[in-house]
């Protein structure tokens, strides 16, 4: 019980020294801030995200397509709904946006604590997750947006992944030490516990707002649109991606009889991998140029992909889980520094572009996970969605076609 408590004190601790002797003379105090809200909120989070498909998987007898089909209808129904949250962040502001989300997240976790009393009533948990994410994933990246600057993007998104990294690295392996020891209840307990403290560093400056004037029509309108195709087929890749990610490969981890604590020292290494190569990925990528370095990142992100087919054993999982961390920065940080050019454009356009966004990749993410929920009737072999991953990598590099023509 010491651990997830030493823990988020050495990720504050880390973070305000990172701020003080490196980020100084780079961040704003709003930046300041958000980074502090996040490496709390992921470190909270990873103590049980990447156990969670795990937890369902096992809810649902092991039935992986059960299981997919859940986090399909919640990721495609959020991104159905995405407009509506440029509404929502319109009315009650960004700050105020992220605060209202913790406790429909809150209720989400403290309903899968308690799942088994739910019975069927389970489906009530996918409305609770999807009205947390429309409250806080469009009011995050709104902030980002607004309070990065443009030819410093790559080092302060270097910033805020090293950040929310020290505090996601350190959590998976105490999240799976508690599991052995205590069990979930007392995993979800805690974690219930540290979100409400998550979101208390926002408030530390005045609230911000944001104009979302677009109809549901429009905003759907803009997808379609020819001039962001390239766009919308790159988001709708990272969705997917990032959904075999999160989804497919902490099961097929379990199918491989590796342990929770293995699972989560697996995770914590990977990520403190990416970390550090992010640090200096950052800087390389205001010099070089985000178009480039994102080419040479989908490349080796799509290469590593495959060879996760492959792994046996626990020393496997951790080599391939490493190197895959390093790539997937390389690929997927100058992507996330082009979108937060894209959408930081004009003021006007910033809550349109971060809609955008989150249609397309939520998308992705649920017609994804519908396909393979599929597939798996019929295939008993997850891992060939892994190649798959690698393809959709390699889809990212579209973003690159139009930058200049983005409004």
């Amino acid at each position: 019980m010491l651990a997830p408590t030493y823990s988020i004190q050495y990720t504050i601790y880390t973070a305000l020294l990172f701020n003080h002797f490196n980020l100084h003379y780079t961040l704003s105090r709003e930046l300041t801030e958000l980074y502090a809200s996040v490496a709390l909120r992921n470190f909270t989070l990873g103590l049980i995200s990447i156990f969670e498909p795990i937890y369902l998987y096992l809810y649902f007898s092991q039935d992986i397509s059960k299981t997919l089909l859940y986090f399909s209808s919640i990721s495609l129904i959020s991104g159905l709904l995405s407009p509506f949250a440029g509404k929502i962040v319109t009315k009650i502001g960004v700050k105020h946006s992220m605060l209202v989300s913790v406790p429909f997240l809150f209720l989400y976790y403290f309903g899968l604590w308690k799942i088994e009393f739910l019975e069927n009533l389970f489906f009530i948990l996918i409305p609770i997750l999807i009205t947390h994410n429309l409250f806080y994933w469009t009011a995050f990246h709104i902030d980002f947006a607004r309070f990065s600057e443009k030819g410093k993007r790559g080092k302060q998104l270097s910033y805020l992944h090293t950040v929310s990294a020290v505090a996601a690295a350190l959590s998976p392996f105490a999240g799976g030490i508690v599991l052995i020891k205590a069990g979930y209840p007392v995993l979800f307990g805690i974690v219930l516990i540290l979100l409400f403290f998550s979101i208390v560093p926002l408030f530390l400056s005045r609230e911000v707002h944001e104009r979302y004037t677009d109809s549901y029509e429009k905003a759907f309108g803009e997808v379609f649109h020819k001039k962001y195709r390239t766009k919308a087929i790159s988001f709708l890749a990272e969705g997917s991606e990032y959904s075999i990610l999160v989804f497919i490969w902490p099961v097929f981890l379990y199918m491989l009889a590796i342990s929770y604590s293995y699972i989560g020292l697996i995770s914590s290494i990977s990520l403190f991998a990416g970390l550090l190569f992010a640090l200096y990925l950052g800087k390389l990528i205001d010099r070089m140029g985000h178009a480039r370095i994102l080419v040479i990142g989908s490349w080796m992100n799509a290469l590593t992909w495959p060879v996760r087919m492959f792994v046996v054993t626990p020393l496997d999982v951790i080599l391939i889980n490493t190197l895959n961390s390093i790539t997937r920065v390389t690929a997927h940080m100058p992507f996330g520094v082009l979108f937060y050019d894209w959408a930081g454009r004009e003021d006007v356009n910033r809550d349109r572009f971060v809609i955008f966004r989150e249609m397309t990749h939520n998308v992705g993410r649920g017609i994804i996970l519908a396909i393979f929920a599929v597939i798996f009737l019929y295939i008993d072999n997850i891992a060939i969605a892994f190649p798959i991953a690698g393809v959709f990598s390699l889809m990212l590099m579209f973003f690159v076609r139009g930058v200049g023509n983005a409004k």
